[in-house]
């Protein structure tokens, strides 16, 4: 793709981990630059919309905000097919919410794509004294999971431009790949459909 370019397709997202890690606050300071203390947990799936230049390329970036808890999991199956990223998101201040990524993991891999690309993400680094989840426990799970690991701040937006420059650079050339196969499947097609026409009798 050629620089200065503006890439047509949605790049579609998702943020995965438990309830209270900070996803919507995270999103909100992404898309707003703001952080807004006032919201409460997610209880459906709500989207947030954004325009992103990275490497001169603006993508049009459309990032799924789903709510953490157990009793409302099964709602989002169906957003897990078709992302082009994931965010795993824990809270460096709650070991609960740390394991669970595993978990988090597991079920993307099972329910989403094999070519979507993964950012292990730890919030509330402004909270880094009260910390019960060390930077090489996140670095080791990240290591595991073979994606990169950054730690960030809803709060003060610490790193929140790095995390999605990160995973859009690492989902990019997958989704050129894709959009790339199915031009040319329905090149195919057409071709296909054109010769077939062409040789039949009146």
């Amino acid at each position: 793709m050629s620089k200065n370019s503006t890439y047509n397709p949605p790049m579609k997202m998702i943020t995965l981990g438990d309830s209270g890690v900070g996803k919507t606050c995270i999103l909100s300071r992404f898309v707003n630059g703001v952080f807004d203390n006032k919201i409460v947990a997610t209880t459906g799936v709500d989207a947030f919309s954004k325009k992103v230049t990275v490497d001169q390329i603006t993508y049009s970036v459309q990032v799924y905000d789903t709510m953490g808890q157990e009793k409302f999991r099964s709602g989002i199956d169906s957003y897990y097919r078709g992302c082009n990223g994931a965010l795993f998101v824990y809270d460096i201040t709650m070991p609960s919410s740390f394991k669970a990524v595993e978990e988090w993991v597991n079920t993307m891999k099972q329910k989403g794509d094999a070519t979507t690309s993964f950012v292990l993400v730890g919030n509330k680094e402004d909270l880094a004294t009260n910390r019960m989840v060390s930077i090489e426990e996140g670095q080791e799970l990240a290591k595991k999971i073979g994606c990169p690991y950054i730690e960030c701040s809803a709060l003060t937006g610490t790193k929140i431009e790095d995390i999605f420059t990160t995973l859009i650079r690492d989902a990019a050339p997958n989704m050129e790949k894709a959009d790339a196969q199915l031009k040319k499947l329905r090149v195919s097609i057409s071709q296909t459909k054109t010769t077939s026409e062409g040789s039949s009798c009146c």
